[in-house]
């Protein structure tokens, strides 16, 4: 059996999400590829600018880039070929109530951005993959968006994949907390056994 300590665990961490050596200039979506969270005071850009050479203060609007909401409340900043992963890959197993709060809240915004304070549902609608936001530090914008062209089953393996390798070693538990806390232990099961 091999035992894994805690700074093997540490200096894995570090070399996948490139916190060792930095990615070259305009690497955005490679910088992002697993969520950054965007917190006060715009966590998002210091993510960036650890995981990336020649980082600029607007590079977390990057066209590659986009914003919606983390399962656990917070705007996260990601790669907008992802989407569908960091979106459908948590929604949970019986969806019916992240697609009627996103038909309502799409209803809602009818077609245009607005600020987002206020509608109700929005950050659970946002799993859906309809719903995108852009958070600025003082405002928060939600529009509607495409709904990624993904399976929903391929998503919730991909996304388990990509958790196990890059906050490996981990547990279905630590999975839960990050993705959707109602079944995700199920979901990291069933991902595992699936070759994640």
């Amino acid at each position: 059996m091999r035992i894994v300590t805690r700074e093997r665990a540490i200096a894995y961490r570090l070399h996948v999400n490139h916190l060792v050596e930095r990615l070259p200039v305009g690497s955005h979506g490679e910088a992002a590829y697993v969520g950054l969270q965007d917190t006060a005071p715009r966590d998002a850009l210091l993510g960036l600018h650890a995981r990336m050479v020649g980082c600029t203060p607007g590079d977390w609007e990057h066209p590659s880039l986009i914003q919606t909401y983390s399962p656990r409340a917070a705007v996260y900043v990601l790669p907008v070929r992802d989407f569908g992963v960091m979106t459908l890959g948590r929604m949970p197993l019986d969806s019916r109530r992240v697609d009627e709060l996103a038909e309502q809240v799409c209803e809602t915004l009818n077609g245009q951005e607005r600020r987002g304070a206020g509608i109700h549902g929005l950050r659970e609608a946002c799993a859906s993959g309809r719903i995108a936001v852009r958070w600025d530090t003082t405002s928060l914008w939600a529009r509607e968006v495409r709904r990624p062209d993904i399976d929903v089953a391929d998503a919730r393996r991909e996304l388990c994949r990509r958790h196990v390798h890059h906050f490996g070693p981990t547990t279905p538990k630590v999975f839960a907390w990050l993705s959707d806390p109602r079944l995700s232990v199920q979901r990291f099961a069933v991902a595992a056994e699936g070759g994640a």
